[in-house]
């Protein structure tokens, strides 16, 4: 048991209380509803990915299925932004310094950015396939 009175002080803000991590999140629900016939119609594609290496040419050769697949990557890179956010994985010390309704922008900007790098090392890597 405590011997000192609780502090008086607000609490302290939640992750939901910002508007902009709830529209975030609407946008995201929203998105994953449209694009859920997409998500079902791959799904069996990337199964047959993961016994085989058969199943990931197909995948790759198939130019709608292709275009699919990066659809739904696409908006599961939008998922992977907000949950990030939420549970603090991309948390460099600059970012406590910005108000709330920043922090969701600046996440989404370190992991495109980290994505854009990796890229671009592919691009520049002389390993990669030349087909």
């Amino acid at each position: 048991m405590a011997t000192e009175p609780l502090a008086q002080g607000g609490a302290p803000a939640l992750w939901s209380d910002c508007i902009v991590n709830r529209w975030a999140v609407v946008f995201a629900l929203v998105l994953l509803i449209l694009e859920l016939s997409e998500i079902f119609r791959i799904y069996p594609h990337l199964l047959r990915c993961l016994s085989r290496w058969k199943g990931n040419a197909d995948l790759e050769h198939s130019v709608s299925l292709a275009r699919t697949r990066n659809t739904v990557a696409l908006v599961f890179g939008v998922v992977l932004c907000i949950i990030a956010d939420r549970c603090g994985l991309v948390a460099p010390t600059f970012k406590l310094l910005l108000p709330p309704n920043l922090q969701l922008a600046v996440t989404t900007g370190l992991i495109a950015g980290a994505t854009l790098i990796r890229r671009l090392a592919y691009l520049c890597s002389k390993f990669r396939s030349s087909t």
